[in-house]
């Protein structure tokens, strides 16, 4: 489960002191600007930021590279997974955009929080696109491992990011 590799597990103090900031895909000094206040840095300036086309990809090659054996990394993974080998304890942040490659990045993000936290301490932070969302998405993730985007059925909980999106009721 999240919980298990380290997302909602976290005290407010425990995310205040983590030794290295990873924001995936979002800019919280712009949409959160509190956070970096709450956290006490600067997450402008002090922070390591991932912002590759593909997420899930990117997930993959940090995941990788934080093996041992590991060959053949792109230099910009390598790079940024030697950052994160180093750091004593972190924080990945992340957002909606994340989410679009569906249960694929949950999954991987699972592993690559289980795997960074076999030596260390680290903990990832859903940011959710308006503040009124915020209780919805940490109620979905702590019941069900998912942020939203849930159908409810005899079979289980399906989760599909692009479920509700207009496009697809339209067609």
């Amino acid at each position: 489960s999240m919980q298990a590799a380290g997302l909602l597990t976290g005290t407010l103090a425990d995310l205040h002191s983590q030794s290295l900031v990873v924001l995936c895909g979002v800019d919280p000094a712009r949409t959160h600007p509190r956070l970096g206040e709450f956290l006490g840095r600067d997450l402008a300036a002090d922070s390591l930021f991932l912002d590759p086309p593909d997420p899930l990809e990117a997930l993959r090659w940090l995941r990788l590279a934080g093996l041992e054996a590991a060959e053949n990394i792109p230099a910009v993974f390598a790079e940024s997974a030697a950052r994160i080998g180093a750091a004593p304890s972190g924080l990945v942040i992340f957002g909606p955009e994340w989410l679009k490659s569906g249960q694929p990045f949950t999954t991987e993000l699972l592993l690559w929080l289980k795997d960074l936290n076999q030596e260390n301490h680290w903990y990832a932070l859903y940011l959710a696109p308006a503040s009124n969302s915020i209780g919805v998405v940490e109620a979905l993730l702590s019941q069900t491992g998912f942020p939203g985007n849930l159908r409810f059925g005899l079979e289980g909980v399906d989760y599909s990011p692009q479920l509700w999106r207009a496009e697809r009721l339209i067609q």
